[in-house]
């Protein structure tokens, strides 16, 4: 099964002058190979962006700490 034909990676970085931080944003943009290679792209990167969410919190978390 061929992968997806092209991907490209965004980090964009923004302060957030209210929060005294930074907003980070990762942008994964993906041209999958066919309509089954979409839909099954589209789970995963859902999963991926949860877990991206619950590492930002804990870190979130940890520099509130210290």
């Amino acid at each position: 099964m061929p992968g997806p034909r092209r991907t490209e990676i965004y980090v964009q970085l923004t302060p957030d002058e209210e929060q005294d931080g930074t907003i980070v944003r990762l942008i994964v943009v993906r041209w999958p190979a066919g309509p089954v290679k979409a839909a099954l792209l589209r789970l995963g990167l859902r999963r991926v962006g949860a877990d991206l969410e619950d590492s930002l919190a804990r870190l979130t978390d940890l520099a509130a700490v210290g």
